[in-house]
C-alpha cells in the first residue's frame, strides 16, 4: 500500500505541472511578435519617404517605428513587414513629398487604426 501512495503522487505532480504549462502557454502565445506585412496604399508616387510609428492600443508612447525613402518614384502599394504581436495598434505616418508641385498641397500626416491578426494589414493613405 505504500508504492501506490508515491506513484498517486507522482501523477498528480505531474499533471500539475503539465496544467501550469498550458495556462503559461495560452497566457504568452498571443503576446509574441508574428510577422505582420503592412501595405501602405499611397494615393499618388510623389513620395520621398514614409516615417511611421506604431503605439499599442491604451499606451501612451509608441513602442516602435520605421522609416522608407524611395530614390525614384515609390510604388503604389508600399510594403513592409514588421515582427509584433497580433492586437491593435495606432499608427502615426507621415509623408514626405518630394518636390513636384501635384504633391505640394496635399496631407502629409495620418493617424490609422489597425487591428494585427498575421498576415497583410492594407492601411490607405
Amino acid at each position: 500500500m505504500t508504492e501506490e501512495r508515491p506513484a498517486w503522487r507522482k501523477r498528480a505532480a505531474r499533471f500539475v505541472l503539465l496544467f501550469g504549462l498550458a495556462l503559461a502557454a495560452v497566457y504568452l502565445l498571443p503576446r509574441l511578435p508574428r510577422e505582420q506585412t503592412l501595405v501602405f496604399h499611397v494615393p499618388e508616387n510623389h513620395v520621398e519617404r514614409l516615417d511611421v510609428s506604431y503605439t499599442p492600443r491604451g499606451e501612451n508612447e509608441a513602442s516602435g517605428g520605421f522609416t522608407l525613402t524611395f530614390p525614384a518614384v515609390s510604388p503604389r502599394d508600399v510594403r513592409h513587414q514588421v515582427e509584433l504581436p497580433n492586437g491593435d495598434y495606432e499608427l502615426s505616418i507621415e509623408l514626405t513629398p518630394d518636390k513636384s508641385d501635384a504633391a505640394r498641397d496635399r496631407e502629409t500626416r495620418f493617424e490609422r487604426r489597425v487591428t494585427l491578426a498575421g498576415g497583410e494589414t492594407i492601411i490607405s493613405l
